[in-house]
């Protein structure tokens, strides 16, 4: 590590505001860095991440489609570039703002608006600390190395060797996160009781919550995600999660005031989604589709929500609007063949053959299917007999 030249580091500055991305721009040139890029949101972020090397980025907290804190947790959770330096600005930085932040992985924080000087000493901090880390800073990347690939057996296996050297709250939380992927809740359980003995951890709290929905103990539940959102109220997918627990427990109303608050508050696209799948799931449509319509620039893990939504749509008859989202779908996934599919079925029944048609070879040619191929045969057959029959 002490090999490295800083110099040659690529930042990714990431802020929807000219001024603050020119600024910290100015200051890294006058600072002897040359590789920098620049991202207006999250989202457009992770596709520079995606094909670019950086090594440090600068990432606002609020900014529209996809917020600061989504943008780390998914460079925290990308087995690739999760090693990625971070430091967040904001324009005012609370208490709840700092345990948010550190929980989610941030390495600084600075607070706008900055100078020159306050930005490179946080700059110099993070660099020192990746110099000189902490004892275990080397294995405990290691260990998430490994389980964000989904080794998680040889993850439990380090980890518990690691914590014969130290009772370290990363490593438990690694642990915790690794049993509870492999659902041994029982050993999750244990873990995250003595994490609650080191640190009155929100994450930890989460996760009994997790664990008491996949064991349908919803009425827990409800108590643990009511904590973790005391512990750490700015973290809105908590709040959420505890929506979704009110509406399989047919508490809708209760569902209706948590996410209208946080309605109020400019969700990201991430929030809207999220929160128009709980309303999907209790069979809310119109509920869902006021979210759904609202948001910016929805990221491809979000397509199967559209589908869902256009598929309720169809079934109430909403046929032009279901094509809508379908449409929309495919500007997100343009060849995605089980959209494409539901594409041409639309049109099937609406009689619009011709495009019911096309959007079925379409699907094909993405991937072949039984259900797509039988349908455009369907077509062609009642084509030919209209063709053939006589007049």
């Amino acid at each position: 590590m002490q090999n490295i030249n800083h110099m040659d580091y690529a930042f990714l500055l990431v802020d929807d505001h000219d001024l603050t991305i020119n600024l910290l721009t100015s200051i890294l040139v006058r600072n002897g860095y040359k590789n920098i890029r620049e991202a207006k949101n999250g989202t457009n972020a992770l596709k520079i991440i995606e094909k670019n090397k950086i090594d440090f980025a600068i990432i606002d907290w609020y900014m529209p489609v996809m917020n600061g804190i989504e943008l780390v947790t998914k460079i925290r959770n990308d087995p690739k570039n999760h090693t990625i330096s971070v430091l967040m600005v904001t324009g005012e930085m609370s208490q709840d703002k700092i345990i948010y932040a550190l929980e989610e992985g941030i390495d600084g924080y600075e607070q706008k608006p900055f100078n020159e000087n306050r930005i490179m000493s946080a700059i110099k901090a993070i660099f020192k600390n990746r110099l000189k880390p902490e004892e275990m800073h080397y294995e405990i990347q290691k260990l998430s190395h490994l389980k964000l690939f989904g080794k998680h057996t040889r993850a439990i296996d380090y980890a518990e060797q690691l914590l014969k050297k130290k009772r370290h709250p990363s490593v438990l939380t690694i642990l915790i996160e690794c049993h509870y992927n492999q659902k041994n809740f029982d050993k999750a359980k244990l873990y995250i009781n003595e994490l609650l003995e080191l640190k009155n951890d929100s994450k930890a709290l989460n996760y009994l919550g997790k664990i008491c929905i996949k064991e349908d103990n919803f009425e827990e539940a409800l108590q643990y995600l009511k904590q973790s959102c005391v512990r750490n109220p700015l973290n809105r997918q908590r709040r959420i999660e505890l929506g979704s627990v009110y509406a399989k427990l047919g508490l809708v109303d209760e569902t209706t005031e948590i996410f209208d608050e946080i309605k109020q508050s400019k969700p990201s696209d991430l929030e809207l989604v999220e929160m128009g799948k709980v309303y999907l799931a209790a069979g809310k449509i119109k509920e869902a589709g006021a979210f759904l319509r609202q948001t910016l620039d929805p990221l491809p893990e979000s397509v199967m929500t559209y589908n869902k939504f256009a598929i309720e749509l169809r079934k109430i008859g909403e046929y032009g609007e279901a094509i809508r989202q379908y449409q929309r779908c495919l500007k997100i996934a343009p060849q995605h063949h089980a959209i494409l599919y539901n594409l041409g079925r639309i049109y099937f029944e609406i009689g619009r053959y011709a495009e019911a048609s096309v959007a079925l070879e379409e699907s094909i040619k993405s991937r072949a299917t039984p259900n797509a191929q039988n349908l455009l045969d369907y077509i062609e057959d009642q084509n030919k007999n209209l063709l053939y029959s006589p007049r």
